[in-house]
């Protein structure tokens, strides 16, 4: 097994964001929860049936598609179609620094690289 070294790396506060997404089955929204450091979270029914591991739906899928997601330590740059409309932060902003994909708060991690 190489060698890990640990880094703290930026990472956009996105990761820590709240999202609406619109229901596919009628009118309404769900929320969709990141986290940074564990599994998302959504308030549909198809995630709290999700028998996937961890739990999944098709709102999770399109954050991760849809939202800025960037870090310096492996990108991550999507085209931004969803901005949260919340966060909860972990870690404290990085003072100065702004993500370069779509100027929100950038946050430190420690990864392994």
């Amino acid at each position: 097994m190489p060698d890990l070294d640990i880094i703290t790396a930026a990472f956009c506060s996105s990761y820590w964001g709240v999202y609406e997404v619109p229901s596919a089955s009628g009118p309404g929204k769900h929320t969709v929860t990141l986290d940074g450091e564990a599994e998302a979270h959504c308030t549909c029914p198809g995630y709290e049936f999700s028998k996937a591991d961890p739990p999944t739906c098709r709102h999770i899928k399109q954050v991760n598609r849809e939202a800025c997601l960037w870090n310096n330590a492996w990108g991550g740059q999507n085209e931004v179609k969803l901005e949260p409309i919340g966060y909860h932060y972990g870690p404290a902003h990085i003072k100065d620094m702004r993500c370069p994909n779509c100027a929100a708060h950038v946050c430190p991690k420690r990864v392994a690289v």
